[in-house]
């Protein structure tokens, strides 16, 4: 896999299986630029979207059991950060 985007140190979003990830492991992206191959061995988690139905709503009319992009990023950094 390669990284598409370094969200920090510790998270990235790369492409597997022709599907957007994101990926999150301590230091997996530390000194990495996207277009790297992510080492493996330091993959902690991988997040993948599985109801992809989530693209088809606006931020408005979202039904309420979807949490925003906002939130989710919020939490992730958090957590990744943690």
């Amino acid at each position: 896999m390669k990284i598409e985007k370094v969200l920090n140190n510790n998270a990235v979003i790369a492409i597997k299986d022709k599907q957007e990830v994101i990926i999150i492991g301590r230091g997996i992206a530390f000194q990495k630029h996207i277009g790297d191959k992510i080492d493996e061995h330091l993959i902690e988690k991988i997040f993948t979207l599985e109801n992809e139905d989530i693209f088809r709503y606006g931020h408005s009319d979202a039904p309420k059991n979807l949490v925003s992009q906002e939130s989710f990023t919020r939490v992730f950094c958090g957590i990744a950060l943690g």
